[in-house]
């Protein structure tokens, strides 16, 4: 490996386990925001935990900043992932109206604790802790991988997730393909393309992509992306630890 290491892309290292290569994280912007939500509640709460509700979504960024704290990965928050990231909070009104209903927080406490500079320095905290790997795309390369093809093979499913989203009351827009508005919005697909493009490239010292994200648009395709394109999704701490600590076990 050490003689080829220029010439191997990423997507075609998925079998070299014994070598001691990093994985790069691709974090989503789901992640940041319940990252974002966390730290502000235990800023209300004054302690380490914020409160005693310990959820799914809270484990898995705990996670990711420990493994990556533990220095066995690396983290990277796309150009588009930090853009919409950062446009959805924008203020405290912004960000509290992210908090699901399950969740009680006094709107009071809210607003003598969480100001306009506390939130800004919390936002830059996150996107410098959850991208601490930074890499160069070409755009124009990103824009020729084949992605419609591929999600025209998987119309069934995308179906299914559509049908469900709206189920559930979820609004975000879904992208046309062939006039049929089943497909994920245009930010993800900017995403997949992003790290596709990242496992056709070359980096001695990178030897998986992954995608952190709890969007079902990622999960339920992800061994046929994962096949097609290189890169592998986790959406939860046991799936990440499967994948990052099976690495050095």
């Amino acid at each position: 490996f050490v003689q080829h290491s220029e010439s191997i892309p990423i997507k075609e290292r998925s079998l070299l386990r014994n070598l001691s290569l990093k994985t790069v994280v691709i974090v989503d912007t789901n992640i940041l925001i319940d990252a974002l939500k966390d730290d502000l509640l235990r800023e209300m709460s004054g302690d380490s935990f914020g409160s005693l509700n310990w959820t799914v979504e809270r484990s898995f960024h705990w996670i990711l900043r420990r493994r990556s704290k533990e220095n066995l990965m690396f983290m990277n928050i796309p150009p588009m992932v930090k853009a919409e990231f950062l446009n959805r909070v924008k203020t405290p009104k912004d960000v509290l109206k992210l908090f699901s209903k399950k969740v009680y927080i006094d709107s009071k406490t809210w607003d003598e604790k969480i100001s306009k500079k506390l939130l800004n320095e919390k936002v830059k905290h996150i996107c410098k802790e959850f991208n601490n790997w930074d890499c160069k795309i070409d755009k124009e390369k990103m824009k020729e991988i084949g992605l419609e093809r591929f999600m025209i093979q998987h119309k069934g499913i995308f179906e299914e997730i559509t049908k469900q989203k709206i189920s559930r009351g979820d609004d975000a827009g879904r992208s046309v393909i062939e006039n049929q508005e089943i497909y994920p919005e245009g930010g993800d697909m900017q995403i997949m393309r992003y790290a596709a493009e990242l496992c056709n490239g070359i980096n001695p010292e990178i030897g998986k992509v992954l995608i952190a994200t709890r969007d079902s648009d990622f999960k339920l395709i992800s061994r046929a992306l994962e096949e097609e394109y290189g890169f592998g999704i986790v959406g939860d701490a046991q799936e990440l630890n499967r994948r990052i600590l099976r690495k050095i076990s």
